[in-house]
């Protein structure tokens, strides 16, 4: 079942990040990837992060590139669990980046699945997560 943030499977098809959480992406099939494109209008430190990851079925890997001529530029952070010495616990599975941006830049986010197993075979529901993007 395709979430209410598809298409956004690439970086031409990221959907603006408007402020506020996006609640309950998923990835839909295998390989799926989701993209989001920021816009900061102050200079300050931002925290890139998902969150509401669902146990055994999503692992989530968060990459943020600079924004560069409509396209992404140079990966600017990245992180796969926010606790790795616990990777097993859905909390840890998260992600997170924590960045000084400038102001009036943007910024394309990129979060794929970590999980090479397929777990839907014992559970019919989507692997999913929230993100979050805000000043810290």
């Amino acid at each position: 079942m395709l979430d209410a943030y598809e298409a956004d499977n690439s970086y031409s098809q990221a959907k603006a990040y408007l402020g506020t959480p996006q609640y309950a992406h998923n990835f839909h099939r295998n390989g799926d990837e989701d993209w989001v494109l920021v816009y900061m209008s102050t200079a300050g430190t931002v925290v890139f992060e998902t969150f509401d990851v669902v146990e055994l079925t999503a692992d989530t890997y968060l990459r943020v590139y600079q924004y560069q001529n409509g396209a992404p530029g140079a990966l600017v952070g990245s992180n796969d669990d926010i606790c790795p010495q616990y990777y097993w616990l859905a909390s840890c599975q998260a992600s997170r980046v924590v960045l000084p941006v400038a102001a009036n830049t943007a910024y394309f986010v990129r979060i794929t699945n970590a999980m090479t197993v397929d777990y839907r075979e014992y559970d019919t529901s989507y692997p999913s997560y929230s993100l979050r993007i805000a000043y810290q």
